[in-house]
């Protein structure tokens, strides 16, 4: 009769204890439901989703097997928006261990055109042996990645979108293991290609 006694009483606690946890996830619930989110900040969290997810594509992508692009052994990212535009700022650090003991080979502007076409549409968009740009990439290409991955929010319009994406800019620096070597480009996403 004792044990009957403690167990019922354990179970009431718990039966209490309980019900309580499910009023606070439901008064959480509902505090978030109450709370606007702004498709600014939608649209910084696409970016930087995308590009921790693919920045697999340029880091260490020249350790492995044939080597058909730079050795990078890290990149950042940086997303900032302002009144007048969005501006992506991407450094990608070369693989201090190849380039400045093994290797000698310093940066070209082609280098920064691949780093963003690879990081975003996973293609180089240059020959391999002229490294001349290809017909593989245009900005059509990167007009519809924008179009389609960052900005396809249900409260845009058409005139909108082109907005945005006319301006989007970029800022891509490659980060030689020799600071005299370091290389800047930047220009509108959608460039053929950045100077």
């Amino acid at each position: 009769m004792e044990i009957c006694k403690k167990i019922r009483f354990v179970l009431i606690i718990i039966f209490f204890f309980n019900t309580n946890l499910f009023a606070e996830e439901k008064n959480l619930k509902t505090i978030l439901k109450n709370i606007p989110v702004n498709a600014e900040d939608l649209i910084l969290i696409k970016y930087d989703i995308f590009l921790l997810k693919h920045a697999k594509r340029i880091v260490g992508v020249g350790n492995m097997g044939l080597r058909t692009m730079v050795a990078y052994e890290n990149a950042y990212f940086k997303i900032i928006m302002n009144e007048e535009k969005l501006n992506i700022y991407i450094s990608a650090i070369m693989s201090k261990k190849r380039y400045k003991y093994k290797k000698k080979y310093f940066p070209k502007k082609s280098d920064c055109n691949i780093v963003r076409n690879k990081l975003f549409l996973n293609k180089h968009g240059y020959g391999f042996f002229t490294q001349k740009r290809n017909i593989y990439i245009d900005s059509d290409m990167l007009k519809e990645l924008l179009e389609k991955k960052f900005y396809n929010i249900s409260g845009l319009n058409k005139n909108q979108i082109n907005e945005l994406v006319n301006k989007t800019f970029i800022y891509i620096e490659v980060i030689h293991p020799n600071p005299l070597k370091n290389i800047e480009c930047s220009g509108k996403f959608i460039d053929d290609e950045l100077l």
